[in-house]
């Protein structure tokens, strides 16, 4: 893989991450809320892996990533919801 990008909303989370000087540097994290992050960036696969259960994600949430950010994944790529255990392939 050739670049990995993370969206977190903690900053302690990041800081710890950039200091620990465990994560190849070819991860990325970025300072934000993945509901309302937007990018240009494409992407062979998008993981949404927040801190929900399967009964904490409303469909509205789940909708609504997924139809924002399905746009930014390449063509023959795929957008999973491991909690939803769900594969959508562009």
């Amino acid at each position: 893989c050739s670049k990995v990008d993370v969206v977190e909303i903690n900053q302690e989370v990041i800081n710890f991450n950039n200091i620990s000087g465990h994560l190849d540097s070819n991860i990325n994290i970025i300072q934000g809320d993945i509901h309302n992050y937007t990018t240009s960036e494409m992407y062979d696969l998008i993981i949404i892996d927040t801190i929900w259960s399967a009964n904490e994600i409303t469909d509205e949430d789940y909708g609504l990533l997924k139809s924002r950010l399905l746009p930014n994944v390449n063509i023959g790529g795929a957008l999973y919801f491991p909690v939803k255990q769900e594969f959508i392939i562009n």
